[in-house]
């Protein structure tokens, strides 16, 4: 008598067997496939963080991984509202990629899109965006004082301390003139009747001497006279 093979004895137990293993076999190759892709790298902060909003410019963007990433490879690129790139290349230490802000910001919504190659050669990217809500400081306006006077008034005020000036000179030169003009008047009616002492002796002498001349002339005719009388 032949002894049943145990594939024979248990039939039932082949037919669920089969599919078990070829059940156990895809998943053993999902396995070794999808390992790799769950080890990528990932992005887990920034400063600033996906959304934030901050009143004062960053002067750097940083990007934090959760394992060291490749130094080469790095790229990332922060475009600001009007569409200009300000950075410069990144620089990657560890997990860490830093990238520098350059030129003049304003406020806007600013796009940082990165690109880096994960610690296990594959690469990975992303992007997130920040929020630039700058306060505008305004500059004291001076306020005027009594001692500087505003520029509307200042010619006002000057035409009339000009005229002023000019009203107070214009006496003092009629008064000058005043006092020229009386110097000489006195001065000659001084000289009209005032007649130096030597004037008045040479004219007394003239007048005795003209008398003297004229009684010795009268004394010379009357003894002329009394010596011609008439002959008999």
């Amino acid at each position: 008598m032949e002894t049943p093979s145990p594939d024979e004895r248990h039939p039932v137990l082949r037919r669920v067997l089969a599919p078990l293993a070829v059940l156990a076999s895809l998943l053993l190759t999902l396995g070794l496939t999808a390992a790799p892709a769950s080890a990528h790298d990932v992005l887990i902060s920034s400063t600033p963080a996906d959304g934030e909003t901050l009143t004062t410019a960053p002067t750097e963007i940083v990007l934090t991984f959760n394992n060291d990433i490749a130094q080469i490879g790095a790229e990332v690129q922060i475009t600001g509202p009007d569409g200009t790139v300000v950075n410069e290349a990144p620089t990657v230490t560890g997990p860490a990629a830093t990238v520098l802000l350059t030129g003049e910001v304003t406020s806007g919504t600013y796009s940082v899109a990165w690109r880096v190659t994960s610690s296990d050669g594959h690469p990975i990217d992303g992007t997130f965006t920040f929020v630039l809500d700058l306060l505008v400081v305004e500059p004291p306006t001076a306020e005027p004082t009594s001692e500087s006077p505003s520029p509307s008034e200042t010619p006002t005020e000057t035409a009339g301390e000009t005229a002023s000036e000019s009203a107070s000179a214009e006496p003092s030169d009629v008064d000058s003139a005043t006092v020229t003009e009386t110097a000489p008047a006195t001065e000659g009616g001084s000289a009209g009747f005032d007649v130096p002492g030597w004037v008045v002796a040479l004219v007394a002498v003239g007048i005795v001497g003209g008398v003297v001349a004229l009684i010795v002339r009268m004394r010379r005719d009357g003894r002329s006279g009394g010596g011609r009388g008439p002959t008999a």
